[in-house]
């Protein structure tokens, strides 16, 4: 690139798409102080141009805003209301949301301090204003004092801290303080339901045992040792669902992507991954018989693997009742009996339906139809992150990552494969593997090993890790690691992200990582007290979480390496 098609590009990325000097840099690979020159030179201002050289604040450090009690900050969008907590901007979220709406990028820390010396302003104070309120109510423990601002018992935060910190069930609690059962909803409609089944029209019997029911459940029924066809067969006038029950699964199929099929609700998600297998002439039903009552979403007998599809809302902790080893039990109980088993969350599915679908293929061996491609007719060469990342968005199932090192491999000029890598420690030349994608239109043979080869060449490395999602690892011991010669090292234990049902913050597909509902930063933004934990704020924020089966950590070393 010339110098003046090298102008013209800073100014036009500079100037209409609002791109900071760092990103500019980082993309057109030059020093930040060529660009200064470049806008200097063309008379085209800069932030740190606009601030005067004299203070109004002589020290950053002086806060505007001292505390006063009873009360508190909050910051308010100035075009649309927006409220947020974290009036100090400590966790980021002000400067991110005027990116958000404004398309305008946050200064550095040096012009935002500047700013606020010569102004008497905070640097986000030019879209937001601050405003003083009333402290919320709160709901405190009679136990310890420890209190939430959940006041409704929502989140049920409050009954999770009494069993957690001073062992008492509601039960319990409600025997000291009874006049607090209306903080209880949960708790007395448990109690309504169970008063229901005194009166005949709410409950059927079970013909076996006798034990009253709102339905009668396939669970129960495998409990005498008996199918559910085989119950049938035996008590064919036996009534299977009351009165009560009845008029509640005809409101289930209010639910915009439910259907029924015979003795069970399928989202229509799951119905067209049904159609997927059918397609493709791949048999499949559902089965209780493997997991003693639990279900398998469909079973591929010929290929001994099991497919589970998980909709979020289903399968959060509190509200789906799926707790940490949920997901995970299955899985091992179906390795138990000799099967593997795919677990697709919502999200990925709804996000990233063709990766899903090649992901299925690839293990079901429906991909043989595909081309062909070699990886000894494959380029391999380093690439940088703005190839990297568009390959990796499309075609990894989790996205892009930055990395410290990326490979692609080249297919007739056409990047086929991405790897990366990052230096987690230069001093014993460890790193981990973080990435592996491929164009899923072709399938290949050779190509990973061939890119790993290039990068032990290249860095030389004394070991390098990488993880595996459980979820799609059918076998552990036979697959694309063992292959490129790295051994399994452990077994990691599930993991949690968080889930938001949509009519609270349009967020219905999505799992949050767990880094983004920090404690402390949650406390800055919505004034939480620091006695509670990231797990009861987020509660009171309406996040559920969402556990996954544990990621396998994979290990490979040099021959030398000590």
């Amino acid at each position: 690139m010339n110098k003046e098609v090298l102008e013209k590009e800073v100014i036009r990325r500079y100037v209409e798409e609002k791109q900071g000097q760092d990103k500019i840099a980082a993309e057109l690979h030059i020093g930040k102080l060529k660009i200064r020159n470049i806008l200097k030179s063309n008379n085209i201002p800069t932030f740190s141009n606009k601030i005067s050289s004299q203070f109004i604040v002589k020290d950053y450090h002086i806060k505007k805003y001292l505390p006063i009690e009873g009360k508190h900050y909050i910051a308010v969008f100035k075009k649309d209301g927006t409220v947020f907590n974290d009036y100090e901007n400590a966790g980021g979220f002000l400067t991110s949301y005027i990116e958000k709406k404004e398309g305008i990028k946050t200064p550095t820390l040096h012009e935002r301090r500047k700013y606020y010396q010569m102004t008497g302003n905070y640097w986000y104070e030019q879209w937001f204003d601050i405003k003083l309120v009333d402290n919320q109510k709160t709901k405190k423990c009679p136990y310890c004092g420890w209190e939430t601002i959940d006041i409704e018992n929502k989140s049920g935060v409050f009954e999770q801290h009494l069993k957690e910190c001073h062992n008492k069930t509601i039960e319990n609690y409600l025997k000291e303080y009874p006049n607090d059962i209306d903080y209880f909803p949960k708790y007395k409609a448990k109690q309504k339901k169970n008063e229901m089944l005194n009166h005949e029209e709410n409950f059927i019997i079970c013909p076996i045992c006798g034990e009253k029911f709102n339905k009668l459940t396939i669970s129960h029924i495998l409990t005498h040792g008996l199918s559910y066809d085989e119950f049938k067969k035996k008590y064919p006038d036996a009534e299977i669902m009351s009165e009560y029950m009845t008029k509640q699964a005809k409101e289930c199929f209010k639910l915009s992507n439910l259907t029924v099929s015979k003795n069970r609700f399928i989202s229509k998600y799951e119905r067209e991954i049904q159609d997927f297998l059918t397609k493709h002439n791949i048999d499949f039903k559902a089965n209780r018989q493997i997991l003693i009552g639990k279900e398998i979403d469909m079973l591929i007998e010929s290929k001994k693997i099991g497919i589970e599809f998980d909709g979020l809302k289903w399968h959060t902790e509190w509200f789906g009742k799926k707790r940490h080893n949920y997901h995970l039990e299955k899985t091992l109980k179906c390795n138990e009996k000799g099967y593997g088993l795919i677990h697709i969350f919502e999200d990925e599915y709804i996000n990233h339906k063709d990766i899903v679908y090649s992901k299925i293929s690839h293990i079901l061996g429906l991909d043989y139809n595909l081309p062909k491609i070699m990886g000894r007719k494959c380029v391999v060469k380093q690439i940088y992150k703005g190839d990297a990342e568009p390959f990796l968005k499309k075609y990894h199932i989790q996205g892009f990552v930055s990395a410290s090192f990326y490979l692609g491999a080249f297919f007739n000029d056409n990047l086929v494969a991405v790897m990366s890598f990052k230096d987690g420690n230069l001093k014993n030349n460890c790193w981990e593997l973080t990435r592996f994608a491929t164009d899923y239109h072709y399938r290949y043979q050779g190509l990973g090993s061939k890119i790993f080869a290039h990068f032990l060449k290249i860095k030389e490395p004394l070991k390098v890790i990488s993880f595996a999602d459980r979820r799609w690892t059918i076998n552990p011991q036979k697959n694309l690691y063992i292959n490129l010669g790295f051994r399994l090292d452990k077994f990691n234990p599930p993991d949690y992200k968080y889930y938001i049902d949509e009519s609270k913050n349009g967020q219905k597909y999505e799992r949050i990582h767990k880094m983004k509902m920090n404690k402390k930063m949650l406390s800055k933004k919505y004034g939480f007290p620091l006695t509670m934990t990231e797990t009861e704020m987020a509660r009171e924020l309406g996040y559920d979480r969402i556990w996954d089966c544990g990621l396998i950590k994979y290990v490979w070393e040099a021959k030398n390496a000590v």
